[in-house]
C-alpha cells in the first residue's frame, strides 16, 4: 500500500508526463477493442443449423450465375425429401447491367422474400405491379439509389419500390419477382438456385445428406451458412481481424510502453540517483516504477474502453465483406485487452528501468 501511495504521488507531481503516458495508450486500446468488436460481431452472427435453409446450386459455388439447374431438380427435392421438405423454391441469380453498373439480380417468388429469404423492409413498400423492384442496403450504399429511383433492366424501366435489409451474401442485390424475371429474360435464363425449407421437426443434416447423395454431381448442396462462408470467408475475416487486433495491440503497447518509460527514466535520472543515494534499493525503485506504469496503463485502458464504446454506440450496424451485423466486444476481449495493456506496459517499463539503473549513482546524479 505504501508503494501505491508513493506511485500515485509521483504521478501527481509529474502529471504532465502521466497524461502523456495515458494519452498514448488510449487510442491503442480503443482501436484494439473496436477491431475485436467487429470480429465478435461476425462470430455472433452464426445461425443454428436448425434455423437454416438448404441451398442447391451448380457445382461452382463461387459463380452460381455460370450454372443452370434443370426443372427436374425441384421434383427431385420432393422425391428425396418427402415430408421433411416444407417448400422448395427456385431463384434466378445473375449479374445484370443497370445504368453504368453491374449488379447482382435475385428473382424469387414474392411470397418467399420475407419468410424464406429473410428480407426486412426498411422503407417504401413491397412491389404491387410488374415493373417494380426492391434494392438492398448494399446497392443503396454503392449507387445512391433509393425508393423511387428508376433504372433500366434489359430494355425495361423498373421503379425501386422499397429498400430492404438482406443477410449474408444477399447484402448487395436487386430483387424481382420470379415470374416477372422469367418473362423479362424470355424463359432463357432458367434458374440457378433452389432454396429448400426443411419441415418442422425434420433432421436437417439427414435431409442435406440425402439431397447431396441424390445430386449425382449435377448440383451442390449447402446449408446457408456454409455457402456464405465459402463465398465470403466470413469466419476467416473474423479470425483475421481478431489476430490483427491482438498483434497490433501487443506491438504498439510494447513499443509505446518501453519508449515512454525509457524517456521518463532518462529525463529523471537525477531523481533516480538521489533516491539511490539516500538508501532506496534498485528493487524498491523498480517496484514503484512498475506500479506507476501499471496504474497509468489501467487508467488508459479504462478511458480507451469508454472511447471504443462511445464509437460503437454511434453506429447501429457495421458492414464487413457483405455482412451487416452489430459489433460486439466479447468478454475475452476485455480480459485479454486489460492483460495486454497492463502486462506489456509493465514489461516495457521493466526493460527500460533495468537499462537505465545499471548506471552508477554518480553517473545518475550528473546534470549532463
Amino acid at each position: 500500500m505504501t508503494l501505491l501511495r508513493f506511485a500515485i504521488r509521483d504521478m501527481s507531481a509529474d502529471w504532465r508526463r502521466s497524461l502523456t503516458h495515458i494519452a498514448a495508450i488510449v487510442p491503442i486500446v480503443a482501436a484494439y477493442l473496436i477491431l475485436n468488436a467487429v470480429a465478435g460481431g461476425l462470430r455472433d452472427e452464426a445461425v443454428a443449423v436448425e434455423a437454416q435453409n438448404i441451398v442447391l446450386l451448380s457445382p461452382n459455388a463461387l459463380d452460381p450465375a455460370a450454372g443452370r439447374l434443370a426443372p427436374e431438380v425441384l421434383d427431385l427435392v420432393w422425391e428425396v425429401g418427402g415430408s421433411d421438405v416444407a417448400s422448395a423454391t427456385p431463384m434466378i441469380f445473375r449479374p445484370i447491367r443497370m445504368d453504368d453498373r453491374v449488379v447482382q439480380l435475385r428473382a424469387a417468388p414474392r411470397s418467399t422474400w420475407d419468410s424464406i429469404h429473410d428480407l426486412t423492409l426498411l422503407s417504401g413498400s413491397w412491389p404491387d405491379n410488374r415493373d417494380e423492384i426492391v434494392i438492398t442496403e448494399g446497392i443503396a450504399i454503392a449507387t445512391d439509389w433509393n425508393v423511387g429511383t428508376q433504372a433500366e433492366i434489359f430494355g425495361t424501366t423498373f421503379t425501386v419500390s422499397a429498400l430492404v435489409r438482406a443477410p449474408g451474401t444477399k447484402f448487395a442485390s436487386v430483387w424481382m419477382d420470379f415470374e416477372r424475371a422469367d418473362t423479362l429474360f424470355e424463359g432463357q435464363s432458367g434458374f440457378q438456385i433452389v432454396t429448400v425449407e426443411p419441415a418442422e421437426g425434420a433432421d436437417h443434416f439427414d435431409l442435406l445428406s440425402r439431397l447431396d447423395l441424390a445430386s449425382g454431381g449435377v448440383f451442390s448442396v449447402y446449408f446457408e451458412s456454409d455457402l456464405a462462408e465459402q463465398q465470403s470467408a466470413r469466419k476467416g475475416a473474423a479470425e483475421n481481424l481478431a489476430f490483427v487486433a491482438t498483434v497490433v495491440g501487443v506491438a504498439a503497447l510494447a513499443f509505446g510502453g518501453f519508449n515512454l518509460a525509457a524517456i521518463a527514466l532518462t529525463e529523471r535520472h537525477r531523481d533516480l540517483g538521489i533516491a539511490r543515494s539516500v538508501g532506496f534499493s534498485r528493487g524498491s525503485i523498480g517496484a514503484v516504477a512498475l506500479l506507476r506504469a501499471a496504474v497509468l496503463a489501467a487508467i488508459g485502458f479504462v478511458i480507451g474502453s469508454l472511447s471504443a464504446l462511445l464509437a460503437l454506440s454511434a453506429t447501429s450496424a457495421t458492414t464487413v465483406r457483405s455482412f451487416v451485423f452489430q459489433a460486439d466486444i466479447q468478454p475475452r476481449a476485455w480480459i485479454l485487452g486489460a492483460a495486454i495493456t497492463i502486462g506489456v506496459s509493465a514489461i516495457g517499463t521493466l526493460v527500460a528501468f533495468r537499462t537505465t539503473t545499471r548506471r552508477p549513482v554518480r553517473s545518475l546524479l550528473e546534470t549532463g
